[in-house]
């Protein structure tokens, strides 16, 4: 005696309209992604050196609206920027620079990007990188 609820016949259609239903939902990428991340150092003439940092954002979907701050190895936090992106544009780089004096001390520093669109909320790595002597 079979005593499954659905009777086999009609499991496989079932399955199939369930997998048309859900697929779609699971296929939905993030809008945005980090794709990319670098650093590099420039000493200045006054003795300082200023860093350089770029996150480079993906884009999937535009037009697109996202803001963004950069926090930093010293506790330091940037104010919210908002970037809008254009149709048509895969991916937007993204960049702060660093100041940092000749007596700071400082043998290695980091900044860290966070990016938010709707529901999507990311973050980079940390980009770490040595100051020169």
């Amino acid at each position: 005696m079979n005593r499954s609820i659905i009777h086999p016949r009609f499991l496989f259609p079932i399955l199939v309209l369930l997998g048309v239903l859900l697929l779609p939902g699971a296929l939905i990428a993030d809008p945005i992604d980090i794709t990319g991340v670098g650093a590099s150092t420039q000493k200045l003439d006054n003795g300082n050196i200023m860093v350089h940092f770029t996150v480079r954002v993906g884009i999937s979907v535009t037009p697109l609206l996202f803001n963004y701050h950069w926090e930093r190895s010293d506790g330091a936090k940037s104010g919210v920027e908002m970037q809008s992106v254009k149709p048509g544009v895969t991916s937007i780089p993204v960049s702060t620079t660093w100041e940092i004096g000749p007596n700071s001390g400082l043998k290695e520093v980091w900044e860290k990007l966070f990016v938010n669109t709707g529901n999507t909320h990311l973050e980079s790595r940390e980009i770490r990188i040595m100051l020169p002597k």
